[in-house]
């Protein structure tokens, strides 16, 4: 079966990086799949006149008639549909991390275990990559080490699972922390209303 790696959020930059590795290891693995998945919709013109250029072959999600994909490139071209991706990928690099802009939450990515490569710039998740980094359930690469990680896991896909499993333990272990998180955010949110109408009754009184 095809190996499937869904590339998402990716931003002005990283896709040039992305096809460059992509065109390396799809001539001794055929059955690759790249999915890419740019951050703005305004965007996926763009990369649809890249990938042509490259004489890649590629489908556009918003044009696909579900016939079989293989060796190519599929460009999700659509909104609301990257989570649901990542359920049936492979590998996955989630994307803003390979150019300076600050990267992209890979929970996504972690709920379905997938094993999941970032790039250098994740400040905007620094917490949350911290937690991954620690159990040794995320990859670092730059775009030197992109390409030869990608083969290393491609080509010993129990290694990449151990990945992809410990990042599912993280996140389940993070989803906990997230919805207690959140509970208390809503007693911090509804309590001020509750003691607002409490004085209001008094001051009626």
């Amino acid at each position: 079966s095809a190996k499937i790696m869904v590339c998402g959020s990716t931003v002005d930059g990283e896709e040039e990086i992305l096809l460059d590795a992509f065109q390396s290891l799809v001539k001794d693995h055929r059955d690759f799949v790249l999915v890419l998945a740019p951050r703005h919709p305004e965007r996926f013109q763009f990369v649809v006149d890249l990938v042509a250029k490259r004489a890649i072959r590629f489908w556009r999600r918003s044009a696909w008639n579900s016939g079989p994909v293989n060796e190519g490139v599929f460009l999700l071209d659509t909104i609301g549909e990257l989570a649901g991706l990542y359920r049936i990928a492979d590998l996955a690099f989630v994307g803003g991390s390979l150019v300076p802009r600050g990267g992209h939450n890979i929970l996504e990515a972690a709920r379905f275990g997938v094993p999941t490569i970032v790039g250098p710039h994740t400040e905007n998740f620094r917490d949350i990559l911290s937690l991954f980094e620690q159990a040794n359930a995320v990859r670092r690469v730059d775009k030197d080490s992109l390409l030869p990680e990608l083969r290393r896991w491609i080509e010993n896909p129990a290694a990449a699972k151990v990945v992809g499993d410990r990042a599912q333990q993280v996140y389940a272990a993070h989803a906990g922390a997230t919805d207690r998180t959140l509970s208390s955010l809503e007693v911090l949110m509804w309590m001020p209303e509750a003691l607002r109408r409490d004085l209001q009754k008094q001051v009626s009184q």
